[in-house]
């Protein structure tokens, strides 16, 4: 056995009670075990049993448990209350240091039949008066006892975090309060602290780029150019005429500027165009006076220029020249060292015969996009092409947003074309706008650039755009394509 030993004096009942009456009402299985205590301040009714969906119970047994399905163990009455004695229960009451059993009240006729309970009877509980009762196996005690003093509620509160959290907030909002009333410097509005040569500034005060149709050549369409070009066959020469000083002139070959077929001469007819008269002038036409010739070339030259000359390669405009440049890059001879015949220049910069690169022609002159006629200097152009889009955002607000950025995907192109004049091409991003409208992730989808540091800048550029909110949540998946030209054509 297990009890509790008294250490110390007990305390006070005026400490813990108070005037006002309670009822403490235990219930009990068998003698000892404690199932249930209740105190009911001011005094009340209660009952055990099974609850039903007209009337409640404080405390659930079953009908097989108590004979009853609703069973009073005590009814109020004015200040206190009367205990209900079941029919057949066993007990006895205590008033003050007495204690009487049932049977003996019930001779001495001080019970009274319930009108609650039937078969049980009642007996109204006196002021420090109880009740214990056994039915079955349960023991019912109702106790008439002074009611406890509440107790209040005590949190220790350590005040010193709140006054430095209330004295930081405190300054913030006196310095903000200070920024917000202060006046900016009239230098500080000024853009002349800008510098105009920066990089980032060009790009800020550039306008905004409209949209143009993507190249045919980064569709990957069959132009009609020339293809191609070849180095004139034989031993490497310079072009141009060998008595001129060298300057910044180009040849040229007279002709209609709509010439299909242009082409140069075999020979040269300068010394026949010299001793002869106008009769041997008009025959001297079947060679050239004062234009490149060929071994492979025709029997006279026919071009597309304003004026024939013995100039270089490429130029300012139309004059004799000599020195730099030719049909080949290095040497002294009549050819470039290659395979090509009636043509000139090596690679892509060929112009006559198998024209160079993307020609205006077929078999071309090579004067369209890889000829020199009407060259320019070219900028280096960004356009968006066709966008796909899978969500709630329109292809519209998508092209927008990006438009505004189309100078990030500038500079990381650019920043290549220093070391690859050359390289152009298309790069298809894949990135996921999240319901907030950041961008949740980017990728390249796929790129003919094949340049990962344009392409790496790129992506990073783009994790940084924030578009609108995608209406009704969820997410949108956008493959945007970039197309970079070099030629800016």
């Amino acid at each position: 056995m297990y009890g509790l030993v008294a250490t110390a004096p007990a305390v006070p009942a005026h400490e813990i009670e108070t005037n006002e009456r309670a009822i403490e009402v235990s219930v009990l299985w068998g003698d000892r075990n404690v199932l249930n205590v209740d105190y009911l301040t001011p005094p009340r009714d209660y009952f055990v049993g099974e609850p039903d969906s007209d009337e409640e119970v404080d405390y659930i047994l079953g009908h097989d448990a108590i004979g009853a399905d609703r069973m009073p163990l005590c009814i109020a009455e004015g200040a206190g209350v009367t205990a209900v004695i079941p029919q057949g229960a066993k007990g006895e009451v205590t008033i003050g240091d007495q204690t009487r059993s049932f049977d003996l009240m019930r001779g001495q006729g001080d019970f009274r039949d319930s009108r609650n309970l039937a078969g049980a009877q009642e007996w109204p509980v006196p002021e420090g008066g109880s009740v214990r009762m056994k039915h079955n196996d349960f023991t019912f005690i109702v106790k008439d006892v002074k009611a406890g003093k509440k107790v209040a509620g005590h949190a220790k509160l350590d005040v010193r975090p709140l006054i430095y959290v209330a004295g930081a907030a405190l300054f913030a909002s006196l310095v903000l309060t200070m920024f917000y009333f202060q006046p900016p410097r009239p230098r500080g509005l000024s853009s002349d602290l800008l510098a105009t040569d920066s990089r980032l500034i060009q790009f800020l005060m550039e306008p905004e780029e409209l949209e143009e149709p993507e190249p045919e050549w980064l569709n990957g369409a069959d132009s009609s150019g020339g293809g191609t070009g070849k180095a004139h066959e034989g031993e490497q020469g310079q072009m141009g005429d060998e008595t001129a000083e060298k300057t910044k002139n180009k040849y040229g070959i007279q002709g209609p500027e709509d010439n299909p077929d242009p082409q140069m001469a075999r020979e040269q007819a300068k010394e026949d165009a010299r001793t002869a008269g106008i009769i041997g002038t008009l025959a001297s036409m079947q060679g050239s006076f004062n234009s490149p010739t060929s071994p492979y070339g025709a029997d006279f030259a026919l071009g597309n220029d304003p004026a024939s000359a013995l100039g270089a390669m490429t130029g300012n405009e139309i004059g004799q020249n000599f020195g730099f440049g030719g049909l080949g890059l290095r040497g002294t001879g009549r050819g470039g060292g290659g395979m090509g015949q009636g043509t000139i220049g090596m690679g892509n910069f060929g112009t006559i015969g198998r024209g160079g690169g993307r020609g205006a022609g077929e078999g071309g002159y090579g004067r369209g996009v890889g000829g020199f006629r009407g060259r320019s200097a070219g900028v280096p152009q960004v356009r968006s092409g066709g966008a796909e889009v899978r969500g709630s955002l329109s292809k519209e607000v998508i092209r927008r947003v990006v438009r505004r950025h189309i100078n990030e995907v500038k500079f990381c192109y650019e920043q290549q074309l220093n070391a690859r004049p050359d390289l152009q091409g298309r790069v298809t991003t894949r990135f996921v706008i999240s319901p907030t409208g950041s961008v949740q992730s980017a990728m390249v989808a796929g790129s003919s650039l094949r340049n990962e540091a344009v392409e790496s800048c790129i992506v990073r550029a783009v994790r940084r755009w924030t578009f609108p909110a995608p209406d009704g949540g969820g997410v949108v998946v956008v493959n945007y394509p970039f197309l970079l030209d070099a030629a800016g054509q």
